[in-house]
């Protein structure tokens, strides 16, 4: 029967085994590392909507206002030091797809 602990001091003191304990700490690795690339995403989505209005502005001869170069550039420094502190995501393998059922009839008829 499964035991509920009331917070992470609790549960630490009934000295868990160690595959529990990294079991817990690689969930809680995920959802940490989860919200990091979350974050990373939406600058990096502000960033691009600051170098698109940047080009526009460029595009219609108007200058450039040092603040807003000066917030590219901090994004810039931003998002590249997220980067280096999240770990690469793993390539997703593709599933076998499964046969539809025109595919099983056809096998059917055929045999």
């Amino acid at each position: 029967m499964a035991h509920t602990f009331k917070n992470l001091e609790t549960w630490m003191k009934s000295s868990p085994s160690k595959e529990e304990q990294e079991a817990i700490l690689s969930i809680i690795n995920r959802k940490a590392i989860s919200l990091m690339r979350r974050e990373c995403y939406f600058k990096t989505r502000e960033l691009i909507k600051l170098d698109r209005f940047k080009s526009q502005t460029l595009k219609l001869g108007l200058e450039v206002s040092e603040t807003l170069k000066k917030k590219i550039g901090d994004l810039q420094d931003e998002i590249a030091k997220m980067q280096r502190e999240v770990p690469p995501s793993k390539p997703r393998t593709k599933k076998p797809q499964e046969k539809s059922n025109e595919e099983i009839k056809e096998e059917a008829k055929t045999e």
